[in-house]
């Protein structure tokens, strides 16, 4: 399985259409949650890619080798092509249905939706730090989707890679391992607000 020439120059365009849309300028400039989660992504790639090989080795009895290899090439997939892509519809959602526009964070539904609905582009509410829980609690949220894309994209990957493993199994294994992921990267979503909101001031 080989990584197609055009995937770079496909999510530079991805990337640079964000930018460039006009509903950046109704958030104000705004903070593009994909620049802050995906660097972060690619840093837990290692132990994303670990967690799931010792589910995919245990649930489907392969060698610690193959299932190693399934999971970086799911997980590259994940990575580098469906979190953007999905931070990216989420974006494009956000902007058509107005949530590129300042609406408060006074009461709680106020700060539900700024970090929720206008979470792949946040409004950048700064009085009073509050970018410091918005943020982190974004990510929280955005893992949510991405977490389903993952799944998804993962498990076609690993048919590929394992064309005799029965499909059901497979999927399972796969929601699994990725459940697993998930909880780990929320874990370490939670660690990043408490810093923020009690640390780093």
């Amino acid at each position: 399985m080989t990584i197609p020439r055009r995937l770079p120059l496909v999510l530079s365009c991805v990337l640079a259409g964000a930018l460039l849309w006009p509903g950046a300028a109704l958030a104000n400039i705004g903070v593009p949650m994909i620049l802050l989660t995906l660097p972060g992504m690619v840093l837990t790639l290692i132990p994303v890619v670990l967690l799931e090989v010792w589910v995919l080795a245990g649930r489907l009895t392969l060698p610690a080798r193959t299932a190693f290899r399934v999971s970086a090439w799911a997980n590259a997939a994940t990575t580098f092509v469906g979190v953007p892509v999905t931070w990216f519809l989420l974006y494009l959602l956000e902007m058509f249905t107005g949530g590129g526009q300042a609406y408060g964070i006074e009461t709680p539904l106020q700060k539900f939706l700024a970090v929720t609905w206008q979470a792949p582009w946040l409004i950048p509410y700064e009085m009073d730090g509050n970018l410091r829980w918005m943020v982190p609690t974004a990510a929280m949220w955005l893992l949510v989707p991405s977490f389903f894309t993952s799944w998804w994209l993962e498990t076609r990957v690993a048919r590929r890679l394992l064309k005799d493993a029965d499909p059901a199994r497979l999927s399972a294994a796969m929601l699994r391992a990725n459940l697993l992921s998930y909880v780990f990267l929320e874990l370490l979503a939670v660690a990043w607000l408490v810093y923020s909101v009690h640390f780093d001031r």
